[in-house]
């Protein structure tokens, strides 16, 4: 079973799965990552976005660009358009990427 919490790197407070979800202020397409915030500290956040799951985690370069997913939290609901990064949740639009 995932877990619906987990604890932010920078401030050890707990967030909710579905909070960062809905908290979603980017996306790229050349990596696929979507981007959240701490809601206690403002930290940015890297995360994979799946059918019912986000996986945070974090970018480097190792020669090209590699993610490296930490952990896998649970959000029932959320599901991702793969063509263009836009999120739902439960047949709400949680997250529309802005045109380049």
């Amino acid at each position: 079973m995932l877990p619906g919490s987990y604890d932010c790197p920078s401030c050890k407070q707990p967030m909710q799965a579905e909070a960062l979800a809905r908290g979603t202020i980017g996306y790229s397409p050349a990596t696929y990552l979507h981007v959240t915030a701490c809601p206690s500290c403002g930290q940015n956040l890297e995360y994979r976005a799946y059918s019912g799951a986000l996986e945070l985690g974090f970018t480097y370069w190792a020669g090209s660009m590699h993610f490296e997913g930490v952990v896998k939290l649970a959000v029932p609901g959320l599901a991702r358009a793969p063509a263009d990064g836009a999120l739902d949740l439960n047949g709400e639009r949680i997250f529309t990427p802005t045109p380049k």
